[in-house]
């Protein structure tokens, strides 16, 4: 649903905890929703988002997901989450092997 407009987020979403096991159907693992919102969706920077930085603790830590979890649980575990892109594009060998393919096009 979500990625019908958000193809780039949605491409990124490939942690292994949450998008990698959500795109193979596993049906614990969570969607766009439950932690960005259904219907009143907005940017981190607003306060009332739930994924801005003083909600994340409520928003990571609700039930069913990591209940209980605290501030150095969101820290750390949120530098992993729609990394992907810039894990890949930051990789030495993913750079090289581009240069090659650069090269010979």
């Amino acid at each position: 649903m979500c990625a019908r407009c958000h193809a780039e987020e949605y491409r990124s979403y490939d942690d292994y905890y949450h998008g990698a096991a959500y795109k193979a159907g596993a049906s614990d693992s969570p969607a766009c929703w439950d932690c960005h919102g259904s219907h009143a969706i907005l940017p981190s920077a607003d306060e009332d988002s739930m994924m801005a930085d003083e909600n994340k603790v409520e928003t990571c830590g609700q039930e069913g997901c990591h209940t209980g979890s605290g501030v150095s649980f969101v820290e750390n575990a949120g530098s992993l989450i729609h990394q992907k892109n810039e894990a890949e594009d930051s990789n030495p060998l993913r750079q090289l092997l581009s240069g090659i393919r650069n090269w010979f096009s």
